[in-house]
């Protein structure tokens, strides 16, 4: 079959495309497109610019928009969510991945306000090493926190319970 125009089920919520034991292979979607669910279309997964994959969750009410891990498994392990950095060249300052925390500020600018980041310090088979770098925002500028190879770098003062604290 060869659609012209749109192909659209003959009533909302009531039709399914594929079923179990009949499945389609593959979904072919052009740039800048979205797959959208529920009945109020309040979420969807788009295809932006530069290789953007975005999950939209629009939240309505007072609910925040939640991405989930469920599992169901009995496994003792939990769900797993990776990063996976497959370079055919790996070296020494690759950064393996990020988790970037955004909003806006008061006039409306996106921030970044935070990152977790993990940086290769060493790439050689059997002697891989790797830092872990918390990045946070102070007054609008960015402190790194960093943590690996059997150190961990602090800026500023360490401040410990009952006001002990570590000057710099």
């Amino acid at each position: 079959i060869t659609v012209g125009g749109n192909l659209v089920p003959a009533a909302q919520d009531t039709h399914n495309l594929g079923a179990s034991g009949a499945s389609w292979a593959n979904l072919y979607m052009g740039d800048i497109a979205s797959i959208y669910f529920g009945n109020d279309l309040d979420t969807y997964i788009e295809h932006g610019p530069q290789n953007q994959l975005r999950v939209k969750m629009l939240s309505q009410s007072n609910n925040n928009p939640t991405f989930e891990l469920y599992s169901t498994n009995a496994s003792t392990t939990g769900p797993t969510f990776r990063l996976t950095q497959d370079s055919s060249s790996p070296a020494v300052n690759d950064v393996i991945g990020n988790v970037i925390f955004r909003g806006e500020d008061s006039g409306g600018t996106a921030t970044d306000y935070g990152k977790i980041k993990l940086v290769a310090t060493g790439v050689t088979n059997t002697s891989e090493s790797s830092k872990f770098e918390l990045v946070t925002l102070n007054a609008g500028s960015s402190q790194t926190y960093t943590f690996g190879n059997s150190s961990v770098t602090i800026p500023g003062d360490i401040i410990l319970n009952y006001g002990v604290f570590i000057k710099e």
